[in-house]
């Protein structure tokens, strides 16, 4: 379950200023990370093999006006004292700002990662990226980051209701 733990805290972030520490968390100095841009491709579109190599793929998601990572059909799928293997699904949603005109890029990602246990915590050690498709079309022109903000905020304070 650690296993499983490492693995959403990486994938989930509150906020893209976040994003740029991630790797010196979680990651062992020596992370191999390949990036699959074709799911159907062997051949890795890229291929990186230390954690500081990482840190500008990361810091590179600044770019986006927003993000969000909805991760699900998480499966661990090895698992010893010092060692797990583990497969999850992510739908990323990415939200940029080009001259005024909003738009949204969805990608649907597996990982494939491989995590080793170090002074009891759980690190990755590999993860294999595969892009399984990727969707991009204009955003609504009412719907911006402000009136968004405005919506959660009042979401939040809406009494909730106990069925």
């Amino acid at each position: 379950m650690k296993a499983l733990c490492c693995w959403s805290e990486v994938l989930l972030f509150s906020n893209t200023d976040e994003i740029a520490q991630v790797p010196k968390l979680h990651l062992i100095p020596s992370t191999h990370f390949v990036v699959y841009m074709n799911a159907k491709d062997s051949t890795p579109s890229m291929e990186l093999r230390s954690r500081d190599a990482l840190a500008p793929i990361f810091a590179d998601l600044n770019k986006y006006d927003a993000t969000t990572h909805f991760v699900g059909q998480s499966t661990i799928l090895t698992l010893t004292n010092d060692w797990a293997t583990g497969e999850a699904y992510c739908l990323a949603h990415h939200v940029s700002i080009d001259g005024g005109a909003r738009r949204l890029m969805i990608a649907s990602l597996r990982y494939l990662d491989t995590f080793v246990k170090i002074d009891g915590s759980w690190l990755f050690s590999e993860r294999l990226l595969y892009v399984d498709w990727i969707d991009e079309r204009p955003r609504s022109p009412q719907a911006t980051p402000s009136s968004s903000r405005e919506c959660s905020a009042a979401a939040a304070r809406r009494p909730r209701s106990h069925s």
